[in-house]
């Protein structure tokens, strides 16, 4: 199976318990954000195995919110997530 659709059912988890503990004024939103952060940046890295998973993908990222589009952090470097994106289909596409 491709491991995008994987990496996108764990965004969804935790952009859903994201907004539930924002909606909730809960103590630990920060830390449900940062969990967040981190799914997205392994989402965009994660290369797709197949066309249906890099479809899917973009049309996953495409319905993001504003929020939900992270930085990218490499080699002390902050990445816009659009390049590190369309850099991960191009590899998976190619």
């Amino acid at each position: 199976m491709d491991p995008i659709f994987a990496a996108i059912d764990r965004h969804r988890e935790l952009a859903a318990a994201y907004s539930a503990a924002l909606e909730a004024n809960a103590p630990d939103a920060w830390r449900k954000s940062d969990e967040l952060a981190d799914q997205a940046n392994i989402l965009i890295s994660t290369k797709p195995s197949t066309q249906q998973g890099a479809v899917a993908l973009m049309r996953y990222i495409a319905s993001w919110q504003y929020e939900q589009r992270p930085p990218f952090h490499d080699d002390d470097r902050v990445w816009e997530w659009h390049t590190v994106l369309l850099h991960t289909l191009a590899d998976a596409l190619s």
